[in-house]
């Protein structure tokens, strides 16, 4: 059983002549046309040049209206180095007062990081090595592991809108990267 079949290519005459045959050989389908939105992906599909963009801006903004954090300031970075190096260098203490900090705070910490590892995975790729440092801490976070969540919150509203890009040139060549949509950070990687 087959429920769903996201296709995406350059070459449509290959996709009609040549997939959508063989699917209809084994499956019945429907071409339902091109998607807007599909798991939390926002798909930008710009045909006159070719160009492909999946990014969560959509996920990011209900999120952050669902944890009422309308108001949070953006950041520029996912980390400061200051914070990088307090993470590096930190001793649990076994404390009542740490063990009370963490039980405060493990709910919305493994929410708030579970998004952020969705949205890494699947279109900001560059965000994975941050969230795997705030993943080791996911048993007993403290709050210090949970200013570096904040921070990674905040750049992601810096960044709503990056995500993949995919495109082809004329001459039939094909590049994918992350780009970004903001004014001051205009650059595709």
């Amino acid at each position: 059983w087959v429920d769903d079949k996201v296709c995406v290519t350059v070459d449509l005459a290959l996709y009609d002549n040549w997939l959508l045959p063989r699917m209809n050989e084994r499956f019945i389908t429907n071409d339902e046309g091109q998607p807007a939105m599909m798991l939390g992906f926002d798909f930008n599909y710009d045909r006159a040049n070719g160009i492909l963009q999946m990014s969560h801006a959509t996920a990011i903004t209900r999120f952050i209206r669902k944890h009422k954090m309308e108001e949070m300031r953006h950041s520029t970075v996912p980390c400061t180095a200051a914070l990088r190096r307090k993470i590096r260098d930190f001793k649990y203490t076994d404390t009542p007062e740490e063990a009370a900090e963490t039980t405060a705070i493990i709910g919305s910490y493994r929410a708030y990081l579970g998004a952020m590892g969705h949205w890494a995975q699947t279109t900001m790729p560059q965000m994975k090595a941050t969230i795997r440092i705030a993943s080791k801490f996911m048993s007993r976070p403290t709050k210090v592991h949970m200013k570096l969540v904040i921070m990674m919150i905040r750049y992601f509203l810096y960044t709503v809108a990056e995500g993949i890009h995919h495109s082809h040139g004329s001459n039939g060549t094909q590049s994918s990267g992350a780009y970004h949509e903001r004014k001051e950070c205009r650059t595709r990687d």
